[in-house]
């Protein structure tokens, strides 16, 4: 009442810039943190057939004929969320408690005074911001930012979501990650400084991964090879490790084959601290498409943070742009095996797309390739302790 037909697209983003005219009736916008949600209003939809999707990049399917004339009301209200039975109606949170500091961590606990939240999601806006999303919530009391003493956090924010969650959004100090525990009557947050740059590189173990290898030159076009700019490249940011006092591991450090399964092998049995894989992109079409971009895995913490400042450094180059850091959720469901299979935090770099002419003309460079490895340690001092702003 209206009838509507509601999609929810889960893992998606939406983007609204990309977005033509809409009939009327018809409504998009991001529900929660992780889904995008469709609404088709229209009184043929009581007949709608409820399309059975598959998950992909492309989702199409019957509909019935509307007629896009159809005057509906309030047609550019947003996505309706139907609170659903007391038992899953918002949960009713508190504003946010500090209750544990060190040099390293934040502790924080959100109460929950009655309901259920789902399951917190975060994000991070930048290397100085976290946005956690608390869905199924509302909170109790109002909105304010509010000043944190101390050396990691500086505001704190607590606001209104969309579709019946709520937000809370962290200034921090310098870059952290956060790990988030739901415990029923409480939501317990940890904001901390990435284990492998708490204190410095130096002392730390990181396995570095040039892709493919031997018989497997990964992408080629117009003679270069993919697996021959990954070997430089990783020589070369290994030896930027090593002047910084890191203990540097290669999963191959000359033209040979390395099974995927045996990467992550090499990794784990180094106890490493960080896994970074370096790889060069191609597609389908020659010259479509141009940049770097940085994965990690799922939505880990660690990952996401370290890609960020990867491609963060990788743009102030100035040479290629960066296409920024992506989950590896977007390429495959289950992510890449050598981030999947790693007990480490990593992260894999594609440097640029071998089959487009400026970017291959770059990787080509020595020059080019010592500044990718220039900003992939600019990126990690950046993250490390003494890189601290107070």
């Amino acid at each position: 009442a209206p009838h509507r037909l509601v999609i929810d697209l889960e893992g998606a983003e939406f983007d609204p810039s990309i977005l033509a005219p809409l009939p009327i009736g018809w409504r998009a916008g991001q529900l929660n943190e992780t889904t995008m949600r469709v609404v088709i209003e229209h009184e043929m939809m009581a007949g709608q057939v409820i399309p059975q999707l598959q998950a992909g990049r492309t989702l199409q399917f019957p509909l019935r004929s509307i007629d896009p004339n159809a005057v509906i009301e309030n047609p550019a209200q947003p996505p309706v969320v139907d609170p659903g039975p007391p038992s899953q109606r918002p949960a009713l949170i508190s504003g946010p408690l500090k209750v544990g500091e060190s040099a390293q961590a934040v502790d924080i606990t959100i109460p929950v005074r009655s309901g259920r939240t789902g399951a917190p999601t975060g994000v991070h806006v930048g290397l100085s911001t976290i946005r956690i999303t608390i869905p199924n919530s509302t909170q109790e009391g109002p909105s304010a930012p509010a000043a944190w003493e101390g050396r990691l956090i500086r505001q704190v924010t607590m606001r209104p979501g969309s579709g019946n969650s709520t937000q809370l959004i962290l200034e921090t100090r310098r870059p952290l990650i956060y790990d988030i525990q739901n415990n029923g009557d409480s939501l317990n947050i940890r904001v901390s400084v990435p284990s492998f740059a708490f204190g410095g590189l130096s002392g730390k173990t990181f396995v570095i991964d040039p892709g493919h290898g031997g018989n497997d030159p990964g992408a080629v076009f117009a003679g270069v090879r993919e697996k021959d700019i990954a070997l430089d490249v990783s020589l070369r940011f290994g030896r930027l490790l090593e002047r910084e006092g890191v203990r540097v591991v290669y999963t191959r450090s000359t033209d040979v084959f390395i099974p995927l399964g045996r990467r992550s092998e090499i990794a784990n049995e180094a106890a490493a601290d960080l896994f970074i894989s370096i790889h060069v992109n191609s597609n389908t079409v020659a010259n479509t498409a141009s940049g770097s971009k940085t994965f990690y895995h799922r939505q880990q913490s660690p990952g996401q943070l370290l890609s960020i400042a990867i491609e963060g450094e990788l743009e102030r180059q100035g040479r290629l742009r960066s296409m920024g850091p992506w989950s590896d959720t977007r390429i495959y469901r289950s992510g890449f095996a050598v981030l999947r299979n790693t007990r480490m935090p990593g992260v894999l770099v594609e440097t640029g797309f071998i089959n487009n002419s400026r970017d291959r003309a770059q990787l080509s460079r020595p020059e080019y390739r010592q500044q990718i490895a220039d900003a992939i340690l600019a990126a990690l001092k950046t993250l490390a302790a003494e890189g601290a702003a107070d």
